[in-house]
């Protein structure tokens, strides 16, 4: 996975702001989703919300209702889902006198691209262990031995 954080290196420089801001969006979203604590309509919110994030400023200007209406989750409960993602450190929000304005925290996406990047890696060596036990040769002519397999690190 590319690198989310704050920190953009001269390539990421030169590339589509919009490009940019929607990978970001993409692997907050991806890390979001790994997050085992999280329930099911908590994602919902949490895409909703940065389904709604502006790209120059971050910051996605929606109420409850609105997150209710798109996610099909009462009132209550989307705002039971935002005080969780909060704790949880996804989001945090502040009120303006007209709007809500919430705003996606990035700083976990570094912690769990690395999870999910273990997450593959024992998926492959799972994958390669399993190969390696179907495809044992057998070298008795009657078939009844099965050849060593050597590997080497």
């Amino acid at each position: 996975m590319r690198e989310v954080s704050g920190n953009t290196s001269a390539a990421e420089e030169g590339k589509n702001p919009l490009k940019q801001w929607t990978g970001k969006k993409l692997d907050w979203l991806n890390c979001v989703a790994v997050d085992g604590k999280l329930k099911h309509g908590m994602f919902k919110t949490a895409f909703t919300i940065i389904q709604h994030a502006n790209a120059k400023t971050g910051i996605a200007i929606l109420s409850d209702r609105v997150i209710s209406d798109k996610t099909n989750i009462s009132v209550a409960e989307v705002y039971r889902h935002r005080v969780a993602l909060k704790k949880l450190g996804w989001i945090r929000w502040r009120r303006s006198r007209t709007a809500l304005q919430i705003e996606p925290l990035f700083e976990r996406v570094d912690r769990m691209s690395e999870e999910l990047e273990s997450r593959r890696q024992q998926r492959e060596v799972a994958r390669i262990e399993g190969a390696l036990k179907r495809k044992r040769k057998f070298i008795a002519s009657d078939e009844t031995r099965s050849a060593q397999i050597i590997t080497s690190d």
